[in-house]
């Protein structure tokens, strides 16, 4: 049942009855006093940080209420968009309705506001805006009271104000999807020619720059951000988790790097990758409009903007078509565990595409080159990960019904053939694993060649003793007759 409207409605005609107006003297000129109720504007702070156990939103996959995930804070405040820690927020909607009030109560008791009617009126505004509920509807209630005489301004004060918060969600999501933004693969046109060699002493200063920068793009997302050696890792999940996808990350661009031949002791980025993984779609999707005025291919799962102090990778949750995906292609377990398997797959991902770009520095490599390296990591660095089973059959058997590896060179890096279940992606794959088992050094010095200036025709004649197009063609024979 929807609450609130009927709270507000009541107590609204109650405000302006001419008995609610008795209290409401005149001065002596006859000139009637205008005592106008005003709505804190936020945020509400404490100080010191507290530790207060709430309860994430019900998941209906975990029917013991117990199991439900939790956070602790430690809690700095309060605004419109969620509750606050220290270098982040948790977005109201994440938190469980029940919890949401008694954790913002407890902010208001720690900050001396808990019989504030204007500071109780935001807690309304802020948890009305999330969901109408029988909740919210008891935090409009709990301020109303509190004001005591004032009490009838407060519900037209809480409803105007509510509207007008409401106005500005909406805002947000007509502008993000209204507005002209770019479209495509931003990582495959990146060049990186002209940026400065990796000055290691800088590095610091580089990292700080790009957590403050994350800090205000994921401001009310929810998510808790853990820098580690070569990255910095925003997600959804616990502490621990969070720093678990942060020490995979860091050893998976060692490994990538290893594949290009760098030496473990050099640094591969000015500063980190920074990776983001939202809870939700719409999160993922938002934050790339409103932070890099982009819009979401609709057939991939993440994107990547390289940026001079280095990459952001955002990554969409997995839906049910994606892990469908990967249990046809053999992959066990229950939901959880593939889940698990795709975010780490998408790890993979963004590790092998930033080695590629930003590797040797110098310029843009062929987009297949990218793609497929990072295709190629995604499916040797998972054990039993399901990469190579989804993809290998479906490029052999392309190659076989009569499509040419020389086929790739045409295809537009921003096209759907490149999605995630793009024949491209697929084809990619192959090739660059072909460049790997050939000879050690193949891969690396053909990325080097084309990074120091010189042409795919000049490098591969150089690497591989043939032209591209003759390489390409040797690669097709040997799939068809040998894989």
């Amino acid at each position: 049942m929807n609450l609130l409207p009927a709270i507000l409605t009541g107590m609204i005609c109650l405000s302006c009855s001419p008995a609610s107006l008795a209290g409401h003297g005149r001065a002596d000129d006859g000139v009637a006093e205008t005592l106008v109720f005003e709505v804190a504007t936020g945020p509400i702070t404490v100080d010191p940080a507290f530790r207060f156990r709430v309860r994430m939103h019900e998941d209906e996959a975990i029917p013991d209420p117990s199991r439900a995930e939790q956070e602790f804070g430690p809690w700095i405040g309060f605004d419109l968009d969620g509750a606050l820690r220290a270098g982040d927020a948790v977005a109201w909607g994440r938190i469980s309705s029940a919890d949401r009030l008694r954790l913002g109560r407890e902010i208001l008791r720690r900050a001396d506001l808990a019989r504030d009617a204007s500071s109780l009126a935001l807690l309304a505004v802020a948890l009305s805006a999330t969901g109408e509920d029988a909740v919210s509807a008891r935090a409009v209630e709990e301020a109303v009271r509190a004001a005591g005489e004032r009490g009838p301004e407060v519900a037209p004060a809480i409803a105007a104000a509510l509207d007008a918060r409401l106005s500005t969600l909406r805002k947000r999501r007509e502008a993000a999807e209204a507005r002209s933004m770019a479209v495509g693969r931003p990582h495959l046109a990146f060049d990186g020619r002209g940026l400065n060699a990796v000055d290691p002493a800088l590095v610091r200063a580089v990292t700080a720059r790009q957590r403050a920068e994350l800090d205000d793009a994921i401001a009310g997302l929810g998510v808790n951000v853990v820098p580690t050696g070569l990255s910095i890792t925003a997600a959804a999940g616990g502490l621990e988790d969070v720093s678990r996808i942060g020490v995979r990350l860091d050893r998976h661009l060692e490994e990538c790097g290893a594949r290009l031949g760098l030496d473990p002791t050099e640094r591969l980025l000015p500063g980190s990758l920074v990776f983001i993984a939202p809870e939700q779609e719409d999160q993922a999707r938002l934050l790339v409009a409103t932070v890099f005025d982009h819009q979401w291919p609709e057939t991939d799962r993440s994107m990547m903007f390289c940026t001079p102090d280095g990459p952001w990778a955002v990554v969409k949750p997995p839906d049910e078509a994606v892990l469908e995906q990967y249990r046809r292609a053999g992959l066990e377990g229950d939901e959880a565990a593939v889940t698990l398997m795709a975010g780490r797959i998408e790890e993979i991902r963004a590790a092998g595409r930033a080695t590629m770009i930003h590797a040797r520095g110098g310029g843009r490599l062929p987009a297949w080159l990218i793609e497929g390296f990072a295709e190629a990591a995604a499916a040797s660095l998972i054990e039993d990960g399901p990469i190579e089973s989804m993809r290998r059959p479906r490029a052999i058997r392309a190659i076989r019904m009569g499509r040419s590896p020389r086929w790739i060179l045409t295809v537009d890096p921003d096209s759907e053939d490149y999605g995630f279940d793009g024949p491209a992606r697929d084809l990619a794959m192959i090739l660059v694993q072909r460049l790997l088992e050939s000879r050690e050094s193949t891969l690396p010095g053909i990325v080097a060649d084309l990074k120091a200036g010189s042409t795919v025709e000049e490098s591969f004649q150089r690497r591989t003793g043939m032209s591209l197009p003759v390489w390409m063609d040797e690669a097709g024979d040997w799939f068809l007759y040998n894989d």
